[in-house]
């Protein structure tokens, strides 16, 4: 392009040769220099590409770190909340073992009482025993007394005074009897044997062990009928009802009080006999028994009256209201009713209705002078010599006569020299190395046509106490000996006439 210009303009150019050539020099050095800086603006554009893929790539991990940390967080809050759950669920069985803790301590001490108690009933059943052997001895010596009473009685020769005398001794003895059998009736358990009662002489007679057993703190008071009806029931179930009322009478006053005994005649319609349930209408004996005591837990008392739940099977063994319901019991299985009275201020009344026995009355007392038997042989086995000696002298009385021992071997010879002709044994159940009926059935096949009475303890208590007695076989207690000997000799030798 510079040749093709005029030489006239390039030589007029030539003056501006510095100044071109600075302007050369500074377009060259300003080409050179945005080259650099394109050059350095590609490296500054791929730095800042590559920072900002960083940059995305940091906050990437960031975002994935904050996604971690909020799963930490999460993590965290339930863990915490697993940690509360956990915290509460420590406090409760904390409080769980400290309930088993105080369970564990109260059963301990339930133990240690119900031990104590056991211990306690040992002593009062080895006590019971005891003391039931001792009125068992005790009545058969009352009942040996009234038989020599009856056989003195029955002596004509006898003077008024005498008579008079022998008299009161046997209702004496008789008083005695009756009192050790409430003692053995009421210490254990014994076949039930319904019979004609007389409750006011029940109440009289338990009224002096009930001055021993209240203390002088209960005044006790009787109003009794003396037109009362006999009552049908066991003299020991009676005498169980009396004294556990009078009991419980006494619980209720602990700082004494006022205990009443009343007994009336009753006869109850069909509208109030069905207010106490399925007793029927009719004539019973009322025994009211009456105190001025507090009874703290009256609800419980009435349903044990009613024989509810909380009666005799939800109540402790050997606890007032267990001793209501088996009074309930035994009164409902004598045919009667008990229930009960709240008096506000004034105590509370257990009125029992005992069903009575039947009229006695025009029946012919029997005859206590026998007719002399004549010519029967009776042999008498017995081991208790005061029971010998009477049941001999009653025989004699009677006109038999009598061979008596206490050894078995020897009533095998007597039989032996009587050769057979022995007619009734009268045998103790339990003889030295045999028993009763061992020796009856050996005397048996050599005495033809023999008849056996046995004489057992009222329990059947003996190593040979009547387990193998056999069918229809006629026993008698030690105590019934007196009364019921003679007559009994006489069914088994003349039984159209005893019958």
């Amino acid at each position: 392009m510079w040749s093709k210009l005029p030489v006239d303009a390039l030589s007029g150019v030539a003056g501006y040769a510095p100044l071109i050539a600075l302007a050369v020099g500074l377009l060259v050095a300003a080409a050179l220099l945005f080259d650099h800086w394109r050059h350095r603006g590609r490296r500054l554009r791929r730095s800042v590409t590559k920072l900002s893929a960083e940059n995305a790539a940091l906050r990437a991990e960031l975002a994935q770190q904050e996604r971690y940390a909020e799963a930490d967080r999460q993590s965290l809050a339930e863990a915490e909340t697993r940690l509360g759950e956990l915290r509460e669920r420590c406090q409760g069985l904390a409080g769980t073992a400290q309930q088993v803790e105080a369970q564990l301590a109260l059963r301990t001490d339930s133990q240690r009482e119900l031990e104590r108690r056991l211990v306690q009933a040992h002593k009062m059943e080895a006590l019971s025993r005891l003391a039931g052997g001792l009125a068992h001895e005790f009545g058969n010596l009352m009942a040996i007394i009234t038989g020599y009473a009856d056989l003195a009685l029955t002596d004509p020769s006898l003077s008024a005074r005498v008579h008079g005398d022998f008299a009161a001794v046997k209702q004496a003895a008789a008083h005695a009897a009756e009192l050790s059998d409430q003692l053995l009736a009421i210490g254990r358990a014994h076949a039930r044997q319904e019979a004609p009662l007389d409750l006011n002489r029940s109440i009289t007679n338990l009224q002096e062990m009930l001055y021993h057993v209240l203390g002088a703190q209960i005044r006790m008071e009787t109003r009794l009928d003396p037109e009362l009806v006999s009552v049908q029931g066991d003299g020991g179930e009676v005498a169980q009802v009396l004294l556990t009322l009078a009991l419980h009478a006494a619980d209720a006053m602990d700082e004494g009080g006022r205990l009443l005994f009343r007994t009336a005649n009753a006869h109850l319609e069909q509208l109030h006999a069905c207010e106490f349930g399925t007793l029927p209408p009719g004539d019973y004996a009322l025994l009211a028994v009456h105190h001025t005591g507090r009874i703290a837990d009256w609800p419980r008392v009435a349903a044990d009256l009613r024989g509810g739940a909380s009666g005799a099977a939800a109540a402790e063994p050997s606890s007032p209201s267990r001793e209501l319901a088996i009074c309930r019991e035994i009164i409902t299985r004598a045919g009667g009713h008990i229930h009960a009275e709240l008096e506000p201020a004034a105590g509370a009344t257990f009125s029992v209705y005992w069903p009575t026995a039947p009229d006695l009355r025009g029946r012919p007392a029997p005859d206590v002078r026998r007719e002399r038997r004549g010519l029967a042989t009776v042999l008498l086995v017995e081991t208790e010599a005061s029971t010998a000696d009477l049941a001999q002298e009653i025989l004699s009385l009677e006109g038999y006569q009598v061979l008596r021992t206490a050894d078995a071997e020897e009533a095998l010879g007597l039989a032996a020299e009587m050769q057979g002709s022995i007619d009734v044994l009268v045998t103790a159940l339990a003889l030295p190395g045999w028993s009763g009926t061992e020796l009856a059935a050996q005397l048996e096949e050599r005495c033809l046509g023999l008849r056996t009475i046995y004489l057992a303890d009222p329990e059947g208590a003996g190593p040979h106490a009547g387990d193998d007695l056999p069918t229809g076989a006629t026993v008698l207690t030690h105590a019934e000996v007196a009364e019921d000997l003679a007559e009994a000799v006489r069914a088994l030798l003349e039984p159209e006439r005893a019958g």
